[in-house]
């Protein structure tokens, strides 16, 4: 009977070698990468994805807390790269594929079958959001197969520390040790420029794309990678880090103080008052114990610190004097951003006032611009929904844009107004993250209409029109031009507008936006609105 179990299992061995040798391969620095092949629903193509590839040395031990180290190769054998990689240890979960671990610096490609055209096919690396404390690229919504099949481009996804681990604010720690979480994006970064080629990428063409705190930390690559950047073109989708502090919340406990919280509550607080030992212990914590305490410190943000290395001081000055990177920007919003981060119990412009101290100083054109009743807003929910979006999204990026065009970089601004049946999140109008499906294509296709069919290509042909030639034409429609008035692209109702988008101009959705004026003044150090 034994021999028979092992026969079996030497048939099973084999049975799984040969099946591995069918698929996809590629030849990277540290080994050969085994991937597999994925037949794309509705459509007549095949992509390769590879999942889970490593870029650094799990960050565990002595690395935890501390700048990555890049991947060694392998002893021997393949990389496999065909299961999707585990999430990092994070405040929460977002509707991850995987488990959380402490093991989690990889990334993911999705690369068209067949031979790349010229040097390569256009690359696209998505860098995801979640506010810096959750989040992966082992998430559905975030699958690249369909964008690369479609536009024959490259996608990859790369996973980054967040939370404690990525941002610790640990004392021990150099200031510019501390955002470990942005040194595992420009890892990633660095491995696309050392090993796209394999999987037939041009490294010389590798456009930056993210949403939501993935957003702001392009904007962050794209300040302060000015020499050289391993990218020539950026998008921005749904923020920018330039004025994070105008919407601080009061009841946050941010930074050091967070790491303070923590410290003593994983038993690492009064070690004869020294940082090196209170780090020392940090370290040796297990991580399932990290894991529990984090999931009780939802109020606590690990805030990223400015170090002028990774996070500038004031990023708005930086961009007026050009000390920028010199790529292409596309940036851009949902109609609704705010809708998902709002207090429905909240009943006058005082209390939300109360939660953002910030905005006390225009509280009385707030009421006047945004009022309650009749003549206005249905709800106090809504329009404080209609504040914040206006403040943290639409008006920052109008005055973003038009300081980046003023450098002469060429700048694209689209406004995404559009909302399905099957939309995830019902009641809350185009809200925070609801371009992402749309334009990865990961909709739920069982009940989709024709019009959110054919957005989804509309995007997600704008988007790798753009990476393809961002010095042209990019997305299609008209340029941001210097001046406070310009082009933005409408994107929706395809039914009404065969290109998927409407040009409008920007004070259709800008008009409100003087009124923050002052605050962003404040938060960048004075330098004037144009």
């Amino acid at each position: 009977m034994m021999r028979v179990s092992v026969v079996a299992a030497l048939w099973l061995a084999a049975a799984s070698a040969a099946r591995l040798t069918d698929n996809p391969t590629a030849t990277i620095s540290a080994g050969r990468v085994v991937g597999i092949s994925k037949s794309i629903p509705n459509g007549a193509s095949t992509i390769n994805q590879f999942l889970g590839i490593p870029y650094a040395e799990p960050p565990i031990g002595d690395l935890r807390f501390a700048p990555p180290k890049p991947f060694a190769a392998p002893k021997k054998g393949d990389i496999l790269a065909t299961a999707w990689p585990n999430a990092c240890v994070q405040q929460g979960s977002a509707d991850l594929l995987t488990s959380q671990s402490e093991d989690c610096l990889y990334l993911n490609v999705f690369a068209p079958l067949g031979p790349a055209p010229g040097c390569g096919r256009t690359v696209m690396v998505w860098i995801h959001g979640g506010a810096l404390k959750t989040g992966s690229s082992a998430i559905a919504a975030y699958d690249g197969s369909y964008l690369a099949a479609s536009q024959d481009v490259v996608v990859v996804s790369i996973n980054y520390r967040l939370s404690l681990l990525g941002f610790s604010n640990a004392p021990a720690l150099g200031l510019g040790e501390r955002n470990a979480g942005f040194y595992d994006q420009r890892m990633a970064l660095q491995w696309v420029q050392d090993n796209i080629g394999a999987f037939g990428g041009d490294r010389k063409k590798v456009t930056i794309f993210g949403q939501s705190s993935g957003s702001t930390s392009v904007s962050r690559l794209v300040g302060t990678m000015r020499e050289n950047p391993p990218f020539r073109a950026a998008i921005t989708q749904s923020g920018w880090y330039d004025y994070a502090s105008v919407m601080d919340i009061a009841s946050d406990i941010p930074g050091l103080a967070a790491w303070d919280t923590i410290v003593t509550q994983l038993n690492c607080s009064s070690l004869s008052n020294s940082n090196d030992e209170e780090l020392a212990c940090m370290r040796a914590v297990d991580v399932a114990d990290i894991q529990t305490a984090l999931a009780s410190a939802s109020s606590l943000t690990f805030t990223a610190v400015n170090d002028d290395m990774t996070q500038l001081t004031f990023p708005e000055k930086a961009r007026v004097e050009g000390r920028i990177a010199r790529v292409p920007i596309l940036t851009g919003q949902a109609a609704n951003e705010g809708t998902l981060f709002q207090d429905p119990t909240l009943t006058t412009i005082d209390e939300f006032v109360t939660q953002f101290p910030t905005l006390e100083s225009v509280k009385t054109e707030l009421s006047s611009a945004y009022p309650v009743g009749d003549s206005g807003y249905a709800t106090r929910f809504a329009a404080d929904a209609a504040i914040d979006t206006d403040i943290e999204w639409t008006c920052s990026i109008s005055r973003i844009a038009g300081l980046t065009a003023r450098q002469g970089i060429p700048v694209w601004r689209y406004y995404f107004n559009e909302t399905f049946p099957n939309t995830p999140i019902d009641g809350f109008g185009v809200y925070h993250s609801a371009d992402i499906p749309i334009l990865f294509g990961t909709y739920d296709a069982s009940n989709a209409t024709a019009d959110e069919i054919k957005l989804n290509s509309v995007m997600q042909t704008a988007w790798a029109d753009f990476a393809k030639d961002p010095w042209g034409v990019g997305p299609g429609w008209p340029r941001v031009d210097v001046g406070q008035d310009h082009a933005v692209a409408a994107l929706g109702s395809p039914d009404k507008n065969p290109s998927g988008w409407t040009v409008i101009r920007n004070g259709t959705v800008d008009d409100k936006c003087g009124i923050f004026q002052s605050i962003y003044d404040d938060a960048a150090g004075g330098t004037p609105w144009w």
